[in-house]
C-alpha cells in the first residue's frame, strides 16, 4: 500500500515509530495530485508546494529534537473552501467572491494547525454550498475517483474526492443537510456529522447558521474519533459553541466486537434513485463491501439478497432493537431474512 493510500492512524503511528517522515508523506500526496486534477479536479486553490515541504521539513525536525507533536502528526489535510484561511484565497467557489483572501483564520484551521496538520489548500464546493451533487461550481466540475462518469457527492464532494483520490490523507467538510455523509458515502470514506455546537463555525462561511456544522472526512472511523477530539470543543467566538467538554474518542483500541453486534442491512430500495448521473446500480466494490461486512457481523440480515420492490409499501423489520429498525418497500408478502445462528426475524407490516 502507498503512504498516500494509508488512513491517518497507520500513518500517525508509523511517524511516532520513526518509520516514515513527514516529509515522504507529503511528497507522496504532491505526486498524486497532478496525476488526479485533470480528472477529479478537486482543489480549486492549492497551496504552494514548497511552502507545504517547508512545514512538513519543520515538524521533522521538531521531532528529532524530541518535542511533542499534535495529533495530526504532520499529516496533510485539506480545507474546504467556505472555511475561511488567513492569507489563502476563499472564494465560496463563486465567481463573485474570487478574489476574497480572509484576513483571519477559521476557528477549526487554527486547531488544525496547533495539532500540527499541514494544510495542502482548498477543495471545491457547489456554489454558496447549494447542491447535492458537485456540479453546480462556478469553477470546475468535480467527478468521483472511483467512476468519472458520477459525481462525488454533495457539497464537500471536492473534499471526499480529493481524500478518495488519496490526494491528501484528510479532509475537513461542512454540512448542512448531508453534505458530508453523502460524499463519504459515495466514494468510500467515513463522513462524521458531529452534534450540532460540537465543533466551532467560527469562520465558516454560513448556508445556514442553525444547520451548519463542520465535520472530517477520513478514511477510517478510527480516523474520525481521532480528528473530532482535535476539532471539537467550546469556542468563544462561536455563540453556538456548546461548553461541554469532548471526551478522547480516540483512546484505546476501537470496540469492534460491539459494532458488529448490532443488527445491520443494506436497504436496496434506497439505491438507483436521483438524477441521470446517480441513478446507476450499486458497481461491484460496493456488493463486495456489504458481503464482507455481511459475514463479519455477529447478528445480520443478508444484505446481498434485495427483497421485491414495490413503491408506496412501507413494512418494518421487526423482531430487531427499537434503535436499529429498518425501513424500507417491499412486496405484500413476508420476506424471511437469513440470520446469524439459524435465527429469522420476518419483515411484518408496519403499525
Amino acid at each position: 500500500m502507498t503512504l498516500r493510500a494509508r488512513a491517518t492512524w497507520r500513518h500517525k503511528d508509523l511517524l511516532d515509530k520513526g518509520g516514515i517522515s513527514s516529509v515522504e508523506i507529503i511528497h507522496s500526496v504532491l505526486g498524486q495530485i497532478p496525476k488526479c486534477e485533470s480528472s477529479i479536479r478537486a482543489f480549486i486553490t492549492p497551496r504552494d508546494e514548497l511552502e507545504v515541504v517547508f512545514e512538513a521539513e519543520q515538524v521533522d525536525l521538531r521531532r528529532k529534537l524530541g518535542e511533542t507533536i499534535g495529533v495530526l502528526a504532520e499529516l496533510p489535510v485539506a480545507g474546504k473552501d467556505n472555511i475561511c484561511t488567513k492569507g489563502l484565497r476563499n472564494s465560496y467557489t463563486s465567481k463573485i467572491l474570487s478574489n476574497i483572501v480572509p484576513p483571519y483564520a477559521a476557528t477549526i484551521g487554527r486547531r488544525v494547525r496547533v495539532a500540527d496538520g499541514i494544510i495542502l489548500g482548498k477543495t471545491g464546493m457547489d456554489e454558496f454550498a447549494m447542491g447535492s451533487s458537485t456540479e453546480n461550481s462556478a469553477m470546475a466540475v468535480t467527478d468521483n475517483p472511483h467512476d468519472l462518469s458520477g459525481v462525488p457527492g454533495a457539497t464537500s464532494g471536492d473534499s471526499a474526492a480529493a481524500v478518495a483520490g488519496n490526494e491528501t490523507i484528510f479532509a475537513i467538510g461542512s454540512i448542512a443537510g448531508g453534505s458530508i455523509r453523502q460524499p463519504a458515502s459515495f466514494c468510500g470514506l467515513v463522513g462524521f456529522k458531529p452534534t450540532y455546537g460540537r465543533v466551532p463555525r467560527y469562520g465558516l462561511i454560513a448556508y445556514g447558521s442553525s444547520l451548519d456544522q463542520i465535520g472530517p472526512l477520513p478514511k477510517t472511523v478510527a480516523d474520525a474519533a481521532m480528528s473530532f477530539s482535535m476539532i471539537g470543543g467550546h469556542d468563544p467566538l462561536d455563540s453556538t459553541s456548546l461548553p461541554n467538554p469532548v471526551p478522547d474518542c480516540a483512546s484505546g483500541s476501537p470496540p469492534r466486537q460491539a459494532f458488529y453486534r448490532r443488527p445491520a442491512g443494506v436497504l436496496w430500495s434506497w439505491l438507483g434513485s436521483g438524477g441521470a448521473r446517480l441513478r446507476r446500480k450499486p458497481p461491484g466494490p460496493f456488493e463486495a463491501a456489504a458481503h464482507d461486512f455481511s459475514t463479519r457481523c455477529l447478528t445480520k440480515c443478508d444484505p446481498m439478497r434485495p427483497p421485491p420492490i414495490i413503491a408506496g409499501r412501507t413494512k418494518v423489520f421487526q423482531g430487531l432493537p427499537s434503535r436499529s429498525r429498518l425501513v424500507t418497500s417491499v412486496a405484500n408478502e413476508e420476506v424471511p431474512l437469513r440470520l446469524a445462528k439459524n435465527t429469522e426475524a420476518t419483515i411484518h407490516q408496519a403499525q
